[in-house]
């Protein structure tokens, strides 16, 4: 008891030096969750796709979560929706882990992270009922978009897409329609004010492509016939870490003073960096010069500007302040299972799948001697029946 309330003390007094590093040197301090004009800021973020070689779609949706908590977003008003399971993917070399960059130096699957949706949940049926409000009755509150007619909200994709379409685990389709459909019942609900869809995917400008709803600013990392491409190789994991638009993106809004509107980052994403045509969309009439980033993507009302590194420096100085919190493998969300007999989570996974396959494997064995037992009983069992059948004949 007095190791679990020691090891409880240490937490807290690791996430408090980690809370007052980054309101102190972080430079951005959140006064209020309202943006300037009065309406709440929600965002669904979506990595849509399984499998290891994947990984890139993770990273990417989980550092746009990071920015957008970054900017005064609190989790109760991010669905979050991740296909693949990265973090404790076999091939993984540091389970519960993920990272956007090939340094490490920060866990972007941390003790603080609620995943709304993983697996099998993040899924084209769950993505539409997320937006429209449609759930199964019991639902909780976590899973829901529980935005009003005031609200922005940000919709964030990451996965492998095509001509008008973005697969989900790599068996299902979301397609422009079903988009649009989606955004005319929110509007209809009174669910939403004004909608920022962002889509990293090949030919990602055809996904929001028949969409007419209006106050919707769509950017699309590709232009029709076009790949998105990635960046950052990580040689250990053998996967690259992010896509090109989703990292340059973030990349600028790590420098912004919170005055920046949507015509700076246009400026900024060219297609040298991205290697494709970033393409826009925009049923919203004002100008891009007048839509400020923080009306999506964040939510305080103030931002007080310091020294801000660039989008790796700033991350890498976060997490070497709060190495004992944030670069803590993820609990609520962890890879490990209890065992009945035994704590499985305090073993290493290595170990842990050694175990399982000893124990497989000895299992094997038991039924395989069970089995040559059972046989040899048979054969002998008869062989004895026949002895005596000849006796009695004899």
């Amino acid at each position: 008891m007095g190791g679990l309330i020691a090891s409880v003390s240490k937490s807290k007094l690791s996430f408090l030096t980690a809370l007052v590093f980054i309101l102190s040197n972080c430079s951005i301090i959140c006064l209020a969750h309202v943006n300037k004009e009065g309406s709440s800021t929600w965002g669904v973020i979506a990595s849509t796709s399984k499998f290891w070689y994947n990984y890139r779609h993770q990273a990417n949706a989980l550092s746009v979560y990071h920015t957008m908590r970054r900017l005064g977003v609190p989790d109760s008003r991010i669905v979050l929706m991740l296909a693949g399971e990265s973090a404790c993917d076999a091939h993984n070399d540091a389970p519960g882990y993920v990272f956007n960059d090939h340094k490490r130096a920060m866990n972007l699957y941390h003790q603080n992270i609620e995943v709304d949706y993983s697996g099998s949940e993040a899924n084209v049926h769950n993505f539409l009922r997320v937006l429209t409000g449609r759930h199964a009755p019991g639902t909780p509150r976590s899973k829901r978009l529980l935005s009003d007619a005031s609200s922005n909200v940000l919709i964030y994709m990451s996965g492998h897409g095509g001509d008008e379409f973005l697969k989900f685990q790599d068996s299902e389709e979301v397609s422009t329609g079903d988009l649009q459909d989606a955004l005319h019942t929110m509007r209809s609900q009174g669910r939403v004010n004004k909608v920022t869809l962002l889509v990293d995917t090949c030919q990602a400008a055809t996904l929001p492509d028949r969409i007419s709803e209006p106050n919707l600013l769509a950017i699309s990392s590709s232009a029709k016939g076009e790949n998105s491409f990635a960046i950052k190789l990580d040689g250990g994991l053998g996967v690259m870490l992010m896509d090109r638009f989703t990292y340059f993106m973030l990349e600028y809004m790590e420098k912004m003073t919170g005055d920046e509107s949507f015509a700076d980052l246009s400026r900024y994403l060219n297609s040298k960096d991205i290697q494709s045509t970033v393409v826009w969309k925009q049923t919203d009439r004002r100008r891009r010069s007048k839509i400020k980033l923080m009306d999506a993507f964040g939510a305080a009302s103030k931002i007080e500007m310091g020294t801000l590194p660039s989008f790796q420096l700033n991350w890498t100085a976060i997490a070497e302040a709060s190495r004992s919190a944030a670069l803590q493998p993820n609990n609520q969300n962890s890879c490990f299972k209890q065992d009945t007999e035994r704590d499985l989570a305090s073993l290493p996974f290595a170990q842990i799948r050694h175990n399982m396959a000893i124990d497989q494997e000895a299992s094997s064995v038991q039924m395989l001697v069970g089995f040559a037992l059972a046989t040899i009983g048979f054969v002998a069992g008869c062989r004895f029946g026949l002895f005596s059948f000849s006796l009695q004949s004899a």
